[in-house]
């Protein structure tokens, strides 16, 4: 008789055990660390760009390029260098596919 599948073993080492003392519980985190990590997260925008193919008035490719700066920090510069990030990669993939669209 082999074994299958949920047959458990029967031997006093694999069974569970009682613990003198009960498990350690999470201590309560830092509230220096929480202020930092929530500040920090605030202390930054997302500018995220989005090319679209559309034929026939249907999105047939969508591509987008995020980024995170500064709150205070111009999008302009940023939004410009994702569009070229974003127009390089389709010039790319065109060149990869032999300039043909379905």
């Amino acid at each position: 008789m082999g074994l299958h599948l949920g047959w458990i073993p029967n031997e006093p080492g694999l069974r569970p055990r009682d613990f003198d003392q009960p498990a350690p519980s999470e201590s309560a985190p830092d509230p220096a660390m929480v202020a930092a990590l929530e500040a920090a997260h605030h202390a930054l925008k997302r500018i995220r760009v989005v090319r679209q193919v559309r034929v026939d008035g249907q999105v047939v490719e969508e591509q987008a390029a995020e980024e995170y700066i500064e709150v205070d920090a111009d999008p302009e510069p940023v939004k410009a260098r994702l569009r070229e990030q974003l127009r390089l990669r389709a010039e790319a993939a065109e060149r990869v596919g032999g300039g043909e669209r379905a």
